[in-house]
């Protein structure tokens, strides 16, 4: 089986986004907000909580509350809660940074770490709408090519940001992302919109258990959450 995407039909109905994804959005972005070089011309994460005007991200995250509070009482049945929820905008025929979600929140896990300590596996549950030729990837590469880059927002928060050199990594498996999935979060991976038109949308929840207070990963995740995984792939 694979270690990188399961669909899994959750037990409750999910608001869309009130956003028209055949139009532009550029007039919402903030080039170079997270203060990479990469992003200096180009937000290359897509991250909506990041890199666009905070009234924006916070009309939406408004917008989609309805979902948040589905989810959060969803994992509450399963002794979990999701903290640090994030949105994404991918533009057509656009993609996303090699990268791995950083959700270990300071008031839990806050030593230094090392990159290892991101190649965590960790799982989230995701909701994306958009166009479904649109793809996750995943990743491997050599860890002197994978950096630790710092994203210091207006409160002073150090976010690290773990990137990879696509050129310089190896594509492990793809999959078309247009229905709630769960995903492997703590492996490299990246975004690919091919459409000329429409842009992709995401939703995407951490899972942290209750008691451990750490991140759920996604063999365990697929156990978890088994009567609702809709299909079990095998690897090609």
């Amino acid at each position: 089986m694979n270690k990188y995407h399961r669909y899994i039909d959750i037990p409750f109905e999910l608001k869309e986004p009130p956003i028209n994804r055949y139009a532009d959005d550029e007039e919402f972005r903030v080039k170079g907000r997270c203060g990479l070089d990469q992003c200096k011309d180009r937000c290359e994460f897509a991250n909506i909580n990041a890199c666009y005007d905070q009234d924006f991200f916070k009309w939406l995250k408004l917008s989609l509350k309805e979902n948040e509070d589905k989810v959060q009482q969803f994992l509450a049945e399963y002794g979990l809660f999701s903290d640090n929820i994030l949105y994404f905008i991918t533009k057509p025929d656009d993609k996303m940074i090699v990268h791995i979600d950083n959700n270990k929140e300071e008031y839990y896990l806050a030593e230094e770490r090392k990159i290892e300590d991101y190649l965590d596996d960790h799982a989230k549950i995701n909701f994306t709408w958009g166009p479904k030729e649109s793809t996750m990837r995943w990743w491997s590469s050599d860890k002197k090519d994978i950096s630790i880059e710092s994203d210091i927002d207006e409160d002073g928060n150090d976010w690290k940001l773990v990137i990879g050199d696509e050129k310089k990594s190896k594509l492990l498996y793809e999959k078309s992302i247009y229905k709630p999935s769960l995903v492997n979060a703590g492996v490299l991976h990246s975004v690919y919109n091919p459409s000329k038109v429409e842009r992709r949308i995401t939703q995407s929840f951490n899972i942290v258990d209750k008691k451990k207070i750490k991140l759920v990963s996604f063999q365990n995740a697929v156990e978890i959450f088994d009567k609702y995984i809709t299909e079990q792939e095998e690897i090609t």
